[in-house]
Order: structure tokens, then C-alpha cells, then sequence
């Protein structure tokens, strides 16, 4: 175990500094998608640990990004309280919204519980929007960009440093949860909930636990969109992102921490790069329907388990040849 982990710390020290060079060999607006690939990144953990690890599905996470968006906002904006006390502060927001919603909606399973997600994020939204002292209504608002005494992150690359270091820190997190017993139990509750129930499992306190914790990581992710934009409007927030996070999971892979960074880099990159074909926008959550049921059927384990397959089938293909 010892002599893996040790032949593991170049590997780790490599991928490091080619990060902490990255924003200096790419043009701003390079970096500013990889900075919405690594905040995307953040909800996609989030919502993993809620469905690919605890098997509850939820299609409501935008009202959690907007619960971290425009409380940082107005943390920082109305009472003064700098981005590094509102950051954690916005993580927190979005965990107590979600034990305060969670205590009706986690009663629900499966398709219920989804439906009753949806319904949390379109009351959500509609809230917000006539919420105008919060969100400034259909003209949205400007958020302060965050600062060290008078160092300003007003650029991408410098924000790029501390997405990638809070992106570093939660990951670790999420690592030692899934790990740990109480990860063991959200894997239990997943493959039968009468089962995990039967060795003495409380599935309330858990499924519980798993909604809380995407719920504050999503509360994080909605502070660093917000001062990483520095524009907020209520519009973004609309059901079809929430949609787009299940996407994202299922599409990278659920139960994979590498299947969530790829699912984020796969829902950011690909309307980019549709971006100026015409009509593509309105045609996008076509296109996220019909590539996730073509993932569903021929790569189950989404684009986590793509380079596995790979070699299967190169295996495979040579033993009938040989």
C-alpha cells in the first residue's frame, strides 16, 4: 500500500504544477470555462453523492445554486461580510435549505422524490424572482468580485486559483466521506433500502445526511459562480440547468469522482463548441436526452468506465484473432 501511494506522488506533483501553470499558457476566455467546469465540477460531486451514491434522485439542484449565489451576493453586498467568510457561509445556506425541504420530500422515493425536486426548484426560481431586494427581479444584480486587502481577483486567472483550490478541498472531502462507514452506508441504501434497513441502517438519518451534504456543496459552488460572473440573473436558475446536472452525472458516471469531472467538462464543452452552430440551443436538451440514453444503454457506467471498455474490447479482439 505504501510503495503504491509513494509511486503515486510524481503523478500527483506533475498534475499540480501543470494546473497551477495552466491559466498561463490560455487565453482569458479559456480560462474562464475552465473555471465553470471546475464550479460545475462542485455540484456535480454534490448531487453524485445524493444519487450515484445514496440512489435518491433529484432534479432540483439549481435551487440550491441559486441559494449559494445570491446569499453569497448578499452577504457580501448588503452586510459588508468579505467572499472568504461567505463562501463557506453560502455552503452552509444550501445545506440548511436542503434538511428544511428535506424533512417533507426525502419521505418521497424514486420518481416521487424527482417530481418533488422539480417542483422545489420552480418554486424556488419563481421565489427568487420576486424577491427584487435579493435578486433585483428580472433585472438581475452585480456581484462584488472577491479581494485580499487591495489584490482584486477581478481576472479569470486569478479567480482560476481559488476554484482550484476549494475544487482540490472538497474533492478530498468527498473522497473520505465515500470512504468511511457513513459512505459505506449510502452504498447499502442505494442497492436496497430494506436490506441496509435490516442490518440496522437508518435510512432516514442518512438519505438525510447525503441531501444535506449536496446541498452544501452545491451552496459553495453557487458563491463561486457568483463572484466568478460578477452578473447574476434569476433567468439562469431555470429548470433546464437542474436537468443538466443529471445529465452531467449520468453522462460522466455515476458513484465516480472522476466521472464527475468529466461529466462537468462534457456539459460545459459541449455548447461550447455547438455555441455558433445555428439553432443549437434551442435544440440542446435534445441533444443531452439522446446522448444520456445512449450512454444509459451502451455505457452504463459513463465516460468514467469508456477507457476500461476500450480495453476490454481490444482484448477481446485479440484473442479471436489470435
Amino acid at each position: 500500500m505504501k510503495t503504491s501511494k509513494l509511486k503515486l506522488r510524481p503523478l500527483w506533483l506533475i498534475i499540480t504544477a501543470l494546473l497551477l501553470c495552466l491559466p498561463l499558457f490560455l487565453k482569458g476566455y479559456y480560462v474562464y470555462v475552465l473555471n465553470l467546469m471546475g464550479i460545475y465540477f462542485l455540484v456535480s460531486l454534490g448531487l453524485n453523492l445524493l444519487t450515484g451514491y445514496c440512489g435518491q434522485i433529484s432534479i432540483g439542484h439549481a435551487a440550491f445554486l441559486a441559494i449559494g449565489s445570491f446569499g453569497s451576493a448578499t452577504m457580501t453586498q448588503h452586510f459588508g461580510l468579505p467572499f472568504w467568510f461567505a463562501l463557506p457561509l453560502s455552503g452552509l445556506a444550501g445545506a440548511l435549505f436542503a434538511f428544511l425541504v428535506g424533512i417533507p420530500v426525502l419521505r418521497l422515493r424514486l420518481i416521487f422524490l424527482a417530481i418533488a425536486t422539480i417542483c422545489l426548484g420552480i418554486i424556488t426560481h419563481d421565489l427568487f424572482y420576486t424577491m427584487e431586494s435579493i435578486s433585483g427581479g428580472a433585472n438581475g444584480i452585480m456581484v462584488l468580485k472577491p479581494a485580499i486587502g487591495p489584490f482584486v481577483f477581478k481576472s479569470d486567472k486569478s479567480f482560476f486559483y481559488i476554484v482550484l483550490v476549494t475544487a482540490a478541498l472538497i474533492t478530498y472531502l468527498l473522497w473520505k466521506i465515500v470512504r468511511s462507514k457513513t459512505g459505506r452506508a449510502f452504498l447499502a441504501i442505494r442497492e436496497s433500502e430494506r436490506a441496509a434497513a435490516a442490518i440496522g441502517i437508518n435510512i432516514q438519518k442518512y438519505r438525510m445526511l447525503a441531501f444535506v451534504i449536496s446541498g452544501f456543496y452545491t451552496g459553495i459552488a453557487g458563491s463561486l459562480y457568483a463572484h466568478m460572473v460578477g452578473y447574476l440573473n434569476i433567468a439562469t436558475f431555470e429548470i433546464f440547468l437542474s436537468i443538466s446536472f443529471l445529465f452531467m452525472i449520468i453522462i460522466g458516471g455515476l458513484a465516480s469522482i472522476p466521472g464527475s469531472l468529466l461529466g462537468a467538462a462534457f456539459l460545459v464543452l459541449v455548447p461550447e463548441a455547438l455555441r455558433d452552430v445555428p439553432g443549437a440551443k434551442e435544440i440542446q436538451v435534445i441533444i443531452f436526452g439522446v446522448l444520456t440514453i445512449v450512454f444509459i444503454i451502451y455505457l452504463p457506467g459513463g465516460l468514467a468506465t469508456a477507457g476500461q471498455k476500450i480495453k476490454n474490447w481490444i482484448s477481446a479482439h485479440r484473442m479471436v484473432k489470435g
